[in-house]
C-alpha cells in the first residue's frame, strides 16, 4: 500500500461521499417574535438535557448519533451552546431538530387496535 498522500486522501474522500452525502436541508425561516426575547441557553441546561439521552437509541432524523453529540459537548461544551443560541437568536432551527419519527411495533400476543 504505497500509495502518495494525495491519492490515499482523494480516495478515503471518495468513500466519505460515498457514505455521506451532502444533502442541501432547507431552512424554514420561523415567525419571529419580536414581543419576547427568549433567554440565552446556559451550559447547566445543555448538561442536564445531556443526561438524559441514552446513547442505545437510533439516530434521530438529523442522523447525528447521540454518543457523538454527547462526546463534542463532553470535549467541547461551547460548539453546542453556541449553536443552539445561535439558532435561538435567529430563531431559525434547522428542519432536521424540527422534525421527529415516530415507528409503530405491534407485539405478539397484543390485539390489533384501529
Amino acid at each position: 500500500m504505497d500509495q502518495p498522500e494525495g491519492e490515499s486522501q482523494s480516495f478515503a474522500n471518495r468513500i466519505l461521499q460515498e457514505l455521506y452525502p451532502q444533502i442541501p436541508i432547507p431552512f424554514q425561516s420561523q415567525p419571529q417574535n419580536l414581543t419576547a426575547k427568549e433567554e440565552t441557553f446556559i451550559k447547566n441546561e445543555i448538561v442536564r438535557t445531556m443526561k438524559k439521552i441514552s446513547i442505545k437509541k437510533a439516530p434521530e432524523y438529523d442522523g447525528i448519533d447521540f454518543i457523538v453529540l454527547k462526546t463534542i459537548f463532553r470535549t467541547h461544551p461551547e460548539i453546542l451552546i453556541t449553536f443552539y443560541n445561535k439558532c435561538l437568536s435567529l430563531q431559525c432551527f434547522p428542519n432536521p431538530l424540527d422534525i421527529g419519527v415516530t415507528v409503530l411495533f405491534l407485539k405478539k400476543g397484543k390485539t390489533n387496535r384501529n
